[in-house]
């Protein structure tokens, strides 16, 4: 019995030994559909990785084509808009395949082979337009009225653009190798999203010739040369996509900005479209005359950049202002040298003029005149003729620290060409307009609004000027201003930064056309500043044709507008001065002009910019 147990024991520990052997079995063949699982889920997720990194990539580059037409034709560019996806509707890139986006989906891999049948690989590319208050739109804020200071980058209002975001979408159908066996399909669908805008964004300004398609949008008539001094890196930009967009007209006009951007050692020349003949240029410290020097002296730290994105129009926000009310016309005063700011020679009085509406226009010859500060509502242009020497006056005026012309119907400003105090034949009383102080009236600062500003004066600026001066506001103004004292935001034609400008209160606009008239005539009643002499403006220039309705807008522009020509002349002997930014349709040089640009570096408009947002 004994013998009989042992046999037992023996025979079950042999069973369990076989028993064994199949086990080892078994756990190895579910180790390796466990590591075949793992191996086709590693696949699988290595390739829908891969896949949703492609898609992201045709989404950001989709969405980037996308609203770079958008900014494009926000400035009305052409007669038709570019992109060739017409208005803010949605579609499919299967539907229109030329349209900007899809062209470059379909260079990334994503041609919109369509998504519609079930199982079988394909791809889907989506274009759609939202609104600040459609869902889903990216959490940037609407630009309020006035922009505070410190915000960069805002949404612009319905207004300037009502569908302001684009959203691509791209699917991306694929096939599986292990989610199959798991699911009814052996596809999965990987998508991909990006939402990009237009935006307002702060930028300091250069030069800027808005035109965006004519020829000869800058040209040179003469052997003069504009010198621009400080500013931005990018002291000039040139919209115009045509070839001929610069045009020398065989003169040695020279753009010196050998001590233009914020070092003074040199700044950018930007235009939009390639020349087809492309300006001469170097890149050494000084700048050789004409008409052996270079068309353009870019100095050691600029660049001319061509084909160079269009920059919008800084100043299509600003409201234009109504007639003013509070005091009917403006009303011109004799007044005594040495008063109220008069330069004039003891013995002869100055015009000087209230601000107001002028239905009848300015004509200033043979004589000393004055302007108090405010707003000049002028029908029938402005005229500085001959012999005439044209200053600020010292009061208080309407408390905004300087003038604002503005040019309500088809005639603008004309300064002939023996204007000027140093062609009077009376002899102007020299005055420091750097630092003056000794007047104690509303300019006890100069060129500058208070004693931060500017530092003083531009280090180029002469210590004296004595020939015609104009000095835009500095601030809002603060009495005798109805209906216009809450005009853009309460912030007037100033400085849009206020007192909290870093670098002090700056000079805003000075002269500004009605963007609805057209200059172009019969006859023609084009800016033009044709002075002799010296000058010197503190304040932009702001001459554009934006619509050809009767409303005063700065957005939607049309096709035919873009025809204000501003010309600067004059001779060798004058030079002259302007402080702050020139924004015009085009840009002519007339004569032997020395004309000198300080621009500001600081960030004080917002211009329309594209960004990729999400």
């Amino acid at each position: 019995m004994f013998e009989h147990s042992k046999r037992t024991v023996r025979r079950k520990i042999a069973d369990r030994g076989s028993q064994r052997g199949q086990t080892v079995v078994f756990v190895v063949l579910g180790l390796g559909i466990v590591f075949l699982a793992v191996l086709g889920f590693a696949v699988d997720f290595g390739n829908l990785w891969f896949h949703r990194q492609a898609a992201q990539n045709a989404a950001d580059a989709a969405c980037t084509a996308a609203v770079m037409d958008m900014l494009y034709n926000t400035q009305a560019i052409g007669a038709t808009p570019v992109g060739n996806f017409p208005g803010t509707n949605p579609f499919n890139c299967s539907s229109n395949p030329t349209a900007a986006p899809c062209q470059y989906a379909a260079l990334n891999g994503y041609t919109a082979t369509g998504v519609s049948t079930p199982g079988v690989e394909g791809n889907e590319v989506q274009i759609a337009f939202l609104a600040s208050s459609d869902p889903g739109a990216p959490p940037v804020p609407v630009c309020p009225t006035p922009i505070p200071p410190g915000m960069t980058i805002c949404v612009p209002p319905s207004a300037l653009a009502a569908s302001p975001f684009v959203r691509a979408t791209v699917t991306d159908r694929i096939r599986t190798a292990f989610f199959g066996l798991l699911s009814s399909t052996n596809t999965i669908d990987v998508p991909a999203k990006a939402t990009c805008g237009l935006v307002l964004q702060s930028s300091p300004i250069p030069l800027l010739v808005l035109d965006p398609t004519r020829p000869s949008t800058l040209t040179s008539n003469g052997g003069g040369g504009i010198s621009i001094y400080g500013g931005p890196s990018q002291s000039i930009q040139v919209n115009s996509n045509n070839a001929a967009a610069l045009n020398w007209n065989g003169n040695k006009l020279q753009v010196d900005l050998s001590q233009g951007g914020p070092t003074t050692s040199g700044s950018d020349f930007g235009v939009f479209g390639i020349q087809s003949t492309a300006p001469s240029t170097s890149t050494t410290a000084g700048c050789v005359a004409p008409p052996s020097g270079p068309d353009i002296c870019l100095g050691t730290t600029g660049s001319y950049v061509s084909p160079k994105f269009p920059i919008s129009d800084p100043f299509a926000t600003i409201t234009a202002p109504q007639i003013p009310t509070w005091s009917g016309n403006g009303t011109v005063t004799s007044v005594a040298s040495g008063t109220h700011g008069c330069p004039a020679p003891a013995g002869i009085d100055c015009d000087m003029y209230s601000p107001g509406y002028y239905p009848t226009g300015i004509t200033v010859k043979n004589k000393y005149a004055i302007f108090q500060p405010g707003i000049y509502y002028v029908l029938n242009g402005m005229d500085f003729d001959s012999n005439s020497c044209v200053r600020p006056s010292t009061d208080f005026g309407d408390g905004s620290g300087g003038t604002f012309f503005y040019f309500a119907d088809n005639k603008s400003i004309t300064v002939v060409s023996n204007s000027g105090c140093n062609t009077n034949s009376q002899t102007v009383t020299s005055s420091n307009w750097q630092t003056e102080t000794s007047n104690g009236g509303e300019y006890p600062f100069g060129v500058a609004c208070d004693s931060t500003s500017l530092a003083g004066a531009p280090a180029n600026l002469p210590t004296e000027i004595t020939g015609s001066v104009l000095l835009a506001p500095c601030r809002a103004p603060t009495t005798d201003c109805v209906p216009n004292c809450s005009i853009n935001g309460g912030m007037g034609y100033g400085d849009p930064l206020g007192s909290s400008d870093p670098a002090g209160e700056q000079r805003g606009l000075l002269m500004m056309q009605n963007r609805s008239a057209n200059l172009l005539g019969p006859p023609s009643h084009q800016p033009s500043w044709q002075g002799g002499g010296a000058f010197l403006i503190s304040g932009s220039l702001y001459f554009h044709r934006c619509t050809t309705g009767s409303t005063d807008t700065g957005t939607g522009c049309t096709a035919a507008a873009y025809n204000d020509q501003l010309s600067i002349g004059g001779n060798a002997s004058g030079t002259s001065y302007i402080l702050g930014d020139i924004v015009v349709d085009q840009l002519s040089l007339n004569g032997t002009p020395n004309l000198y640009m300080d621009l500001s570096p600081n960030a004080l408009y917002f211009i329309f910019k594209a960004s990729l947002l999400q």
